[in-house]
């Protein structure tokens, strides 16, 4: 008896990931599958790695982290996943509103006070969304660096383009 494997649409993503491409479905299954802790999945350029993770994320109503080893894969997730992904960077992506600059060089962090520190600041904004998001992307610069804390607890880590880090 065959299964009927219902759309990657159907658990949440856009429209436009109206079915599984050649070898996703797969590859979603033997993830849905497995009773191991860690899965890794070698799959070409083309799949749609990003699809096929995120629908088993949504599948399994998980809260996930996204690490990439680039920005513009992180531009990407945002833009493709709107309703889903909430990107966050280090503090040198960030203009400084209250003594200009960029947040990385901000005065705030040598004990200056900061007016927008708990609200209006682009950065602590960003990292506070992230903190509250199902499905927070950043790179692996900022995780490796960054209190994990202000981001909360995770059922699942993707390491995506893990040969980068």
């Amino acid at each position: 008896m065959t299964t009927i494997l219902p759309s990657p649409s159907e658990f949440g993503l856009p429209e436009k990931f109206a079915s599984w491409r050649r070898g996703q479905g797969r590859a979603f299954q033997q993830l849905l599958h497995s009773e191991r802790r860690f899965v890794g999945l070698a799959i070409p350029t083309g799949v749609g790695k990003t699809a096929l993770y995120l629908a088993y994320i949504k599948a399994l109503g998980l809260r996930a982290c996204t690490l990439t080893a680039t920005k513009g894969l992180q531009s990407q997730l945002e833009r493709d996943f709107p309703k889903i992904v909430t990107d966050v960077r280090g503090m040198g992506n960030y203009d400084c509103l209250e003594f200009g600059g960029r947040c990385d060089d901000a005065p705030c962090l040598d004990g200056r006070k900061c007016r927008l520190r708990f609200g209006g600041c682009h950065y602590y904004d960003a990292v506070a969304r992230a903190g509250r998001a199902e499905v927070p992307s950043t790179n692996y610069a900022f995780w490796m660096s960054h209190d994990q804390e202000d981001l909360g607890e995770f059922d699942m880590l993707v390491a995506d383009e893990g040969h980068a880090i």
